[in-house]
């Protein structure tokens, strides 16, 4: 066999670059994971750092309230709730 001969085994397909079937096997995934990106990664991160925000927000204020030397009349509310559950 000769080294100019090309093997049976691997054939080669010149007519069509590597580069173009590369990108073809990729753009078939790249859709899908964008997507998934942009709608669940990117959307329930914002949704989660809003309601934390929001909950950091409303703790600050409870510990606030709970130190005031007069408490307000929502927080004896929720306390008086609290003692009648227990």
């Amino acid at each position: 066999m000769s080294d100019s001969a090309p093997d049976a085994r691997f054939p080669i397909n010149l007519a069509a670059p590597l580069s173009h079937e590369i990108i073809e096997a990729v753009s078939i995934y790249l859709g899908p994971v964008i997507g998934f990106f942009l709608g669940f990664a990117f959307g329930v991160g914002c949704a989660l750092a809003v309601m934390y925000s929001i909950f950091l927000g409303g703790y600050r204020a409870a510990v606030r309230d709970a130190q005031l030397p007069i408490p307000p009349e929502r927080f004896l509310k929720a306390q008086k709730k609290q003692r009648v559950r227990e």
